[in-house]
C-alpha cells in the first residue's frame, strides 16, 4: 500500500506542474433554473449566463447534493457529500478544498462571499485562499447596519410577538431599510467591484482561482431598480416575514406578484455582475467560468417561501451549471449531474494535459466525460444550525432518475414518487401504485449510501498519509 501512495503522489506531483488555465467559479444564493434563460422561457432575465451556455456546456438536470447553503458548499467546494461526517456544517478540519487544491499548484487564490453567514473564516471556508472577503469581518465597503436600525431590532425582540406593536415595528424598520438602501445582504454591485479591484491589481503571471458567491435573489429580495417603489420592496419584505417558513399559510396573489417581481430584478441585477467579472477576467483563451447556484428557493411553490432542509422538491434542489472556457464544446447535457462533480472537473480543466492518471480524494465525476445514471441530495430533516440540532436527526433525500424522482424521509420512511418528465412541479404522487419504482429508487440510494460511508473512513487516513508525504518531499 506504502508503494502505491507514494507512486500516486509521484504522478499527482508531475500533474500538478501542467495547471495553468485560469478558473472562475461564481455561485448564486437562490438561483431558480425557470429564471434562466436557456433552461425556461424567461430568455431576458439572463443574457450572460445564456452567452456563455451557448459558447460552452450546458447541463439541464443539475442537482445540488444538499440544501441549503450550509450543506450544498461541503460539494461545492469541499468536493464530497454533504452529510457524511458529524459535524454537518461547514468544511472539517482535514478536508481538501477546492482553493486548497489550486494554492498548493502555484495558483493565485481568491474568494468573495456576499454576507452569507454560512460561508466564513469560522466554517473554515477561507481555506486555501490567498485573499478572502466574506463582507461580515471586513466593513471597508462602508455601508454596515444602521445603528438606528440596529436599535429597532433590539426593542422588536424585546416585544411579544403576537401583537400589532411588534408587526408596526418591523414594518417601519423594513420600510427604514428599504428607503435608505440599508440591507442585510450584500449587493452584487459591492462583491463585483471588489472582485474586479482584485483581478485589476494581479501582477504576476501565475494563473488565478476565483471564486465568487453572490447572495442577492436569496429573501429577502430588495433589488436596485429604478422600475420598483422602495415602498414595494418594504412591504414585500414584510409580507413574506410573517409566512416565510410556513407551507400552511396562502399568500395573497398581489404578493406573489410582488416577489416574482423583485426575485426577476434580482436574477437580472447579479447577471449584469457576472457579465462584468468575465469582462475584467483577463486572457479568454485560458479562462474557464463555471456559473451555479447553490439551490433554488420557493416562490410560493408547495406552499412556502423556503429552501429547507424541510423538503426537497425541484424548485430548491434543480440547479443551472454552465461550463465555458477553452477545449469546451458547445452541448447541452441532459444526464444527471451533482455539485460534487465540479471540484473534480475544475482540475482535470486546469490540467492542459489532461492527465487521466491524475488521482483525487474527491468522488465526483468529470462534469464532461463521465455520466451519471441518477443525481442524489441529501439532508438532515429540518435540521437548525443555530441550536446544532433537529427534531428527529433524521435523513431525508430525493433521487433523480429520469424520469422518476423518489422522496424518502428515512426516519419516518416516507416517500413521494414523481414522474418529472409528465409532471415537472410534483404535484401528483405516483408512490402507491409504483411500487416497483420505489423500491428500486430506495435500492439506489442504499448503495449509494454504503459507498459514502466507505469514503468517510478512509479519506481522514489517505489525507493524513499525504501530508506525511509532503513533509517527507519537503
Amino acid at each position: 500500500m506504502w508503494d502505491e501512495i507514494k507512486s500516486e503522489w509521484s504522478i499527482n506531483k508531475s500533474s500538478y506542474q501542467t495547471m495553468r488555465k485560469n478558473i472562475i467559479l461564481i455561485t448564486v444564493d437562490s438561483l431558480r433554473v425557470d429564471h434562466v434563460g436557456h433552461l425556461s422561457n424567461r430568455v431576458k432575465y439572463t443574457p450572460c449566463i445564456d452567452s456563455l451556455a451557448e459558447k460552452g456546456a450546458s447541463y439541464t438536470h443539475a442537482y445540488a447534493n444538499g440544501i441549503p447553503t450550509y450543506f450544498a458548499f461541503r460539494s461545492i467546494l469541499g468536493g464530497r457529500r454533504d452529510i457524511n461526517t458529524d459535524d454537518p456544517i461547514g468544511l472539517p478540519i482535514g478536508w481538501h478544498s477546492l482553493a486548497d487544491e489550486f494554492s498548493e499548484r502555484g495558483y493565485e487564490t481568491a474568494g468573495f462571499n456576499a454576507a452569507n453567514p454560512w460561508l466564513t473564516e469560522s466554517f473554515h471556508y477561507d481555506s486555501g485562499f490567498d485573499t478572502f472577503v466574506d463582507f461580515l469581518n471586513d466593513d471597508s465597503s462602508g455601508d454596515e447596519t444602521s445603528p438606528l436600525v440596529k436599535g429597532m431590532q433590539r426593542v422588536q425582540h424585546r416585544i411579544p410577538e403576537e401583537g400589532q406593536l411588534r408587526d408596526k415595528l418591523g414594518l417601519a424598520a423594513r420600510a427604514f431599510c428599504s428607503f435608505t438602501k440599508n440591507f442585510p445582504i450584500k449587493s452584487c454591485e459591492a462583491v463585483t467591484k471588489k472582485a474586479v479591484q482584485w483581478l485589476n491589481s494581479r501582477s504576476s503571471d501565475s494563473p488565478f482561482f476565483l471564486w465568487v458567491h453572490y447572495m442577492d435573489p436569496h429573501y429577502p429580495w430588495t433589488p436596485a431598480s429604478k422600475e420598483i417603489s422602495s415602498w414595494e420592496v418594504a412591504r414585500t419584505w414584510h409580507e413574506v416575514a410573517h409566512i416565510y417558513n410556513k407551507s400552511d399559510q396562502q399568500p395573497e396573489q398581489s404578493t406573489l406578484e410582488s416577489v416574482n417581481r423583485l426575485y426577476a430584478r434580482e436574477v437580472k441585477n447579479v447577471d449584469s455582475a457576472i457579465g462584468k467579472i468575465i469582462n475584467h477576467s483577463s486572457n479568454d483563451e485560458k479562462t474557464i467560468v463555471c456559473v451555479t447556484a447553490d439551490h433554488g428557493t420557493e416562490l410560493g411553490d408547495h406552499g412556502g417561501f423556503s429552501h429547507g432542509p424541510a423538503s426537497l422538491y425541484n424548485e430548491v434542489t434543480h440547479v443551472p451549471l454552465v461550463l465555458s472556457g477553452p477545449e469546451i464544446q458547445n452541448r447541452t447535457i441532459s444526464s444527471p449531474v451533482q455539485h460534487i462533480d465540479i471540484p473534480t472537473t475544475l482540475i482535470e480543466l486546469a490540467n492542459s494535459e489532461s492527465n487521466k492518471e491524475f488521482v483525487y480524494d474527491w468522488p465526483g465525476n468529470n462534469l464532461l466525460d463521465e455520466q451519471r445514471e441518477f443525481a442524489l441530495t441529501e439532508v438532515i430533516y429540518n435540521y437548525n444550525p443555530a441550536a446544532s440540532k433537529t427534531d428527529t436527526s433524521g435523513i431525508l433525500c430525493a433521487i433523480v432518475c429520469w424520469p422518476w424522482k423518489l422522496h424518502w424521509n428515512q426516519h419516518l420512511d416516507e416517500v413521494e414518487l414523481y414522474n418529472l418528465a409528465e409532471d415537472p412541479h410534483e404535484t401528483e404522487d405516483l408512490s402507491v401504485e409504483s411500487q416497483s419504482e420505489v423500491q428500486k429508487l430506495k435500492g439506489l440510494i442504499r448503495d449509494e449510501q454504503k459507498t459514502t460511508e466507505v469514503e468517510s473512513r478512509t479519506a481522514t487516513e489517505i489525507l493524513r498519509i499525504r501530508e506525511c508525504l509532503r513533509r517527507l518531499e519537503a
